[in-house]
């Protein structure tokens, strides 16, 4: 669509002439407890678009919370296990997890 002066001037009236008309219904609105607040209606046309990184961020944030979760049922488990007696240290795990931490802590610094 090509924007002239004309079309450009036709707009901008007919923004003026809804921001007028809102205004003119904020003023007839009376609540009635001034801590009330009126739900806003929705024009049609009217829409929310969540950018895809903050799509991506809320991703994210739900993988964060099932891993806590079931990091503490894991945690709930084994403190389990060790008060019942139950628990096997498996210990060629336990030697692994300790060097690559060491690994990772020399590379890192």
């Amino acid at each position: 669509m090509k924007i002239d002066d004309k079309r450009l001037q036709d707009v901008y009236n007919l923004y003026q002439l809804d921001k007028a008309a809102q205004t003119e219904k904020s003023r007839d609105i009376k609540p009635s407890n001034k801590f009330s607040v009126e739900p806003q209606r929705v024009r049609e046309g009217d829409r929310v678009e969540l950018s895809k990184e903050l799509r991506e961020l809320e991703r994210l944030k739900n993988e964060i919370r099932v891993e806590e979760r079931r990091r503490e049922e894991r945690i709930q488990e084994v403190k389990r296990q060790i008060e019942e007696g139950t628990y096997n240290i498996n210990a060629k795990r336990t030697a692994y997890g300790m060097l690559r931490e060491t690994i990772i802590d020399k590379i890192v610094k």
